[in-house]
C-alpha cells in the first residue's frame, strides 16, 4: 500500500524547525543529562503548592523536576517498607497533571508495589517525594 492510499501527505515539513522543538531547546536546562536506559512515561497529578515547591527546589538546585522526582522515587524504592502505607494519604489528589519519565525498571517496581498494596503509582510517587522532601509537603 503506498502513501497516497493511506491518506498521508506527500509534502513534508522539516521537523527540526518546529516552534515546539525550538522552544524545548531554548528552555532546556543546559547541563541536564538524559536519563540512562529505556524510560516509561507516566502521568502524575501534583497538588498546586507541592508542584510549585518542587519546581522552585529543582530550579535552585540546578536540575529539573523530573530529576528531583526520579531521585526521590529511587531512594524510596531502596527501602519500600511503609511507602504503600504513606501512599494511602496521597490517593485521589487533585491538582496539576504532568508527565514523568521513569526508568523502566523503576516504573515496574512501582507497579508491582502498587498492585500488591492496592494503591496507585501516582500515590507512591507522591509518597516518595514527601519522604525525600518533607519540608515541601
Amino acid at each position: 500500500m503506498n502513501r497516497r492510499n493511506m491518506g498521508e501527505s506527500l509534502i513534508r515539513r522539516p521537523t527540526v524547525d518546529r516552534p515546539a522543538a525550538r522552544a524545548a531547546d531554548t528552555f532546556q536546562t543546559p547541563h541536564a543529562v538524559d536519563p540512562p536506559g529505556p524510560m516509561h512515561r507516566t502521568t502524575v497529578t501534583y497538588p498546586a503548592a507541592l508542584l510549585l515547591a518542587l519546581k522552585t527546589t529543582a530550579l535552585q538546585g540546578g536540575g529539573t523536576l523530573g530529576e528531583l522526582v526520579r531521585a526521590a522515587t529511587a531512594a524510596a524504592l531502596k527501602t519500600p517498607d511503609g511507602l504503600a502505607v504513606e501512599a494511602a494519604a496521597h490517593q485521589r489528589v487533585t491538582g496539576t497533571r504532568t508527565t514523568l519519565d521513569l526508568p523502566t525498571e523503576q516504573h515496574r517496581s512501582l507497579k508491582v508495589l502498587a498492585a500488591q498494596n492496592g494503591v496507585t503509582v501516582q500515590a507512591l510517587v507522591l509518597a516518595a517525594v514527601a519522604r525525600a522532601h518533607p519540608d515541601l509537603v
